[in-house]
């Protein structure tokens, strides 16, 4: 499929492009004059803001100048605004030493615990080895009570009659 262009044709869309390269162009300078503007405008705004903090501070050193006296309510007011600061971030820092601190109190066994248990531990212990003396006690004299009982039956048997007894 071929298409014929014609001369006509072509002319109107090269006249098209032309008209939309110089909108593109005009919104471009636009733009590049905006920004000029606003780089004039921020530059005349610093040096109006330099200027007023220049001139404020030079005002605020001809009054303390001018005065022969020591402005205590302004360094008064710094101290306890530094106070108030050194203050604060003393007890940021130290707030988690404390906390940590109060978590050991909480986990600690008071002393009179640990002397009640191991008076405890002791007496049980000593009654371990009471109990323990009288179980070998009455083990020893069920052994000896069998010793007896043996003995006695074995001289019992030495008064019979050697065809009786079994070798």
């Amino acid at each position: 499929m071929t298409t014929a262009v014609d001369g006509a044709t072509l002319a109107t869309d090269v006249r098209a492009l032309q008209v939309k390269v110089g909108g593109i162009d005009a919104d471009i300078s636009q733009i590049n004059d905006r920004i000029l503007g606003l780089d004039g405008k921020i530059e005349k705004m610093g040096s109006a803001l330099g200027t007023e903090f220049r001139s404020a501070l030079s005002s605020l050193g001809t009054q303390l100048g001018e005065r022969n006296r020591t402005p205590w309510g302004i360094l008064i007011s710094a101290a306890g605004l530094i106070t108030t600061t050194l203050a604060f971030v003393g007890s940021q820092a130290l707030s988690p030493i404390q906390t940590d601190i109060k978590t050991l109190k909480e986990h600690l066994v008071p002393r009179e615990e640990i002397n009640y248990r191991a008076a405890t531990d002791e007496k049980r212990v000593e009654r371990l080895e009471g109990l323990e003396m009288l179980l070998v006690n009455r083990r020893y004299d069920e052994m000896q009570k069998l010793i007896d009982r043996l003995e006695r039956q074995n001289d019992g048997l030495r008064g019979l009659p050697s065809s009786v007894v079994a070798k």
